[in-house]
């Protein structure tokens, strides 16, 4: 079994456990986040994601810190809000224009952060710089050596002039990733196809076990009902994104906001609001049922233990058998 546990700690205390669903916010989903944030604190207790970019541009999303509602609160760099690339799910603004982003910038965020809660550091990356992975890591691990008491996240990505993230320098220098406490990747950067994303998931996470290198996978950008588990069975650990915001978790599929008012039987005239907060509230809900199932699965391997709804019968060995099949064909035999 690719798949594992791993608990995250700060000095000798556990502040949270994998498997990991991590609901995201950001401005380039919504300009007006921090509204939305605020009305969070009823309904979510675990961990969050936002970014660095929105908590330093404070007067336009009216994030306020600290924010205390959650265990566990990952800060973001600020990468994805001054880029204008895309994830799989995105629906952006078509007049989202990103404000001016540094590392200084960042910098004078983690300074003032309050750090009341438990909090993940990602390291900082900019869609200007582009760097071998070999010094992405140092870089990082310069970024984190005189940080106390919040934990290590290097975010690999991609080297200059390639959109994907080269899993062979990873794997080739997988023992300096032991200076983090978690790795992270986005989605989109992994692969081309999900068995492709899946396939590079499981040979990071094989060559991760073969040197002890004993920490979780963050894949940034995925957080549905299909993709998550795929990629949690491939060997990853901590699911973010912004879908939640953004569909309706439904029997099993992420569906259009209208559609999920019909077919969660709301009443016709419900406002549109009053729809996404349903919404908001019911997804919510879904994570930690899947959350649960990830949970069951750990216990055997049983993957019928991740079929939440009929649609999903067979999806998931079906695609673990084509991982097999893949990791097999590079000598790597998974049981």
């Amino acid at each position: 079994m690719l798949a594992g546990r791993f608990k995250l700690r700060t000095g000798n205390k556990v502040i949270g456990e994998t498997p990991m669903l991590v609901p995201a916010f950001s401005s380039k989903f919504e300009p007006a986040i921090g509204k939305i944030i605020k009305q969070m604190p009823e309904y979510i207790n675990g961990p969050i994601l936002i970014s660095a970019y929105d908590v330093y541009y404070k007067d336009i999303t009216k994030i306020k810190v600290p924010i205390t509602f959650c265990s566990l609160l990952f800060l973001d760099s600020g990468g994805y809000e001054v880029s204008q690339d895309r994830d799989f799910a995105d629906v952006v603004h078509d007049d989202y224009k990103p404000k001016e982003w540094s590392k200084e910038k960042y910098l004078s965020v983690l300074n003032n952060w309050s750090y009341k809660r438990p909090t993940v550091i990602v390291s900082y990356d900019h869609p200007q710089n582009k760097y071998s992975t070999v010094r992405q890591i140092r870089i990082a691990k310069l970024w984190f050596k005189d940080r106390k008491n919040v934990l290590s996240e290097v975010l690999i990505k991609p080297e200059p002039r390639s959109k994907m993230v080269s899993v062979d320098h990873v794997i080739e220098n997988v023992e300096l990733l032991n200076d983090f406490d978690i790795i992270g990747f986005t989605e989109k950067e992994l692969g081309r196809s999900i068995l492709e994303r899946m396939e590079n998931i499981a040979r990071t996470r094989i060559a991760m076990r073969e040197k002890d290198v004993a920490k979780p996978m963050h894949i940034f950008g995925s957080l549905d009902m299909l993709s998550t588990p795929l990629y949690f069975i491939a060997g990853a650990d901590i699911f973010d994104g912004l879908t939640w915001l953004r569909y309706g978790y439904v029997k099993g599929l992420s569906v259009y906001e209208q559609n999920f008012g019909l077919i969660t039987a709301l009443p016709l005239d419900s406002t549109d609001m009053y729809t996404r907060m349903r919404r908001v509230v019911f997804n919510v809900d879904e994570l930690a049922k899947l959350r649960q199932k990830m949970d069951n699965y750990l216990v055997d391997g049983d993957l019928r233990k991740l079929e939440q709804f009929e649609s999903h019968a067979g999806l998931f060995s079906s695609a673990f058998d084509a991982l097999r099949s893949r990791l097999v064909s590079r000598g790597k035999e998974v049981i």
